[in-house]
């Protein structure tokens, strides 16, 4: 229950978040927006690497068990790719991972939404 689609969208100036609730809480969606600085960007963009785009598109189980799914999707001029997870799932899949999931926490523990 509550805001459990959540998205994040990071480009070169600005890093969007999106809270979307359960259509049973009659919530409103919430929009955050943060500006992204070069070295910033420079630092999420250096990890997009060829294992990137090697990796499997599906990690785990995704919303098998109630417990939700993650998931990283890069789209550059040339290719894109989307990769899913379950949350649970205790491996180091790809640092642009941890880097997405570290934006993410800054948004729901520094930035209010509204």
């Amino acid at each position: 229950m509550g805001y459990c689609d959540r998205a994040l969208t990071l480009g070169p100036d600005t890093a969007f978040y999106v809270m979307n609730p359960t259509r049973e809480t009659g919530l409103a969606s919430k929009q955050c927006i943060l500006e992204v600085d070069g070295s910033q960007w420079s630092q999420a963009t250096g990890l997009v690497d060829d294992a990137f785009f090697a990796l499997e598109e599906v990690y785990g189980c995704p919303d098998c068990r109630d417990q939700g799914a993650e998931w990283v999707e890069v789209i550059t001029t040339e290719r894109r790719h989307l990769v899913r997870f379950d949350p649970t799932l205790d491996v180091d899949i790809h640092p642009l991972v941890e880097n997405q999931r570290a934006w993410r926490l800054k948004f729901e523990e520094t930035t209010p939404c509204n």
